[in-house]
């Protein structure tokens, strides 16, 4: 059974919406959807973890689902979504987390990893390169300054909006469908309540500043993608072991950028297997 509640996060001034299976006293698990999805996502991969003793909590992110927003797009900032996540933690008493993210989920999953490890106790990455690689990548590799042009599309003020709205929003359906995403159908009532503040995830990367990493990190995430991931250059989630060099890496055959959609199945079992390990 899947219990939705809303949380208050008064450090960081937001109303989060949660689900919750399993019992509180399992072991928790800490599911991260990721632009342009919700929480609604993980429901069947949270149903089959919470049979095998785990607790399941999957937020909607800051801006997305039915979660509150915030105008103001510094709190948007991965320094600032981090908070969020920990101050969902401490507010749940959850403590020795796994750690589950897609996409920009999967972002964030990195900078909680590398920044608060202390309130983890495993990582997973699905789609999603380590932020610190990316935004290398994105200012140095022309090839994928070209897979990224939605990227500065998002930059402009409320032109995206705009033009996603007058057209049914047929410009993110097509880019997902084109990325391997198999229904897009049900996501309008979303988009058009949300679509600023899930733009604002984009807008704050303005606001980028490296932070420093350790390199050599025992820590052992497990790395998933999907070969045919049109929004990555080839070999960009491999780069992450320059931070974590003894990560398992999974590169999933003829899937795109949506996983837990295309190979849910073969998902499933990977994130079993590391978790149980």
């Amino acid at each position: 059974m899947i219990n939705t509640k809303r949380i208050e996060l008064k450090k960081q001034n937001l109303i989060m919406c949660v689900k919750e299976i399993g019992q509180p006293n399992d072991r928790p698990i800490l599911l991260l959807h990721g632009f342009p999805e919700s929480s609604n996502e993980w429901e069947s991969f949270a149903l089959d973890l919470a049979k095998d003793g785990h607790y399941i909590i999957i937020p909607d992110l800051r801006g997305f689902g039915d979660s509150s927003d915030n105008s103001s797009l510094s709190m948007y900032t991965l320094h600032s979504l981090a908070k969020d996540i920990i101050e969902l933690l401490n507010v749940s008493g959850l403590k020795n987390v796994q750690l589950v993210g897609h996409d920009w989920g999967g972002v964030l999953a990195w900078y909680l990893n590398d920044h608060y490890p202390q309130s983890l106790n495993g990582l997973i990455t699905i789609s999603a390169p380590h932020y610190q690689i990316f935004h290398n990548e994105l200012t140095h590799n022309p090839a994928q300054l070209l897979k990224s042009f939605y990227i500065f599309l998002a930059q402009l003020p409320l032109i995206p909006e705009f033009i996603f709205k007058r057209t049914q929003f047929k410009f993110i359906k097509k880019l997902l469908k084109n990325s391997g995403h198999p229904n897009t159908s049900n996501f309008d009532l979303i988009w058009s309540k949300n679509i600023t503040s899930m733009l604002n995830w984009y807008r704050a990367l303005r606001f980028y500043k490296k932070t420093a990493i350790s390199k050599n990190l025992t820590a052992s995430p497990c790395i998933i993608y999907g070969d045919s991931d049109p929004f990555f250059t080839p070999g960009l989630s491999e780069k992450a072991l320059i931070y974590y060099p003894h990560a398992r890496i999974h590169k999933l055959k003829d899937c795109g950028h949506w996983p837990h959609h295309e190979q849910g199945d073969i998902l499933l079992q990977l994130i079993k297997e590391h978790i149980s390990s």
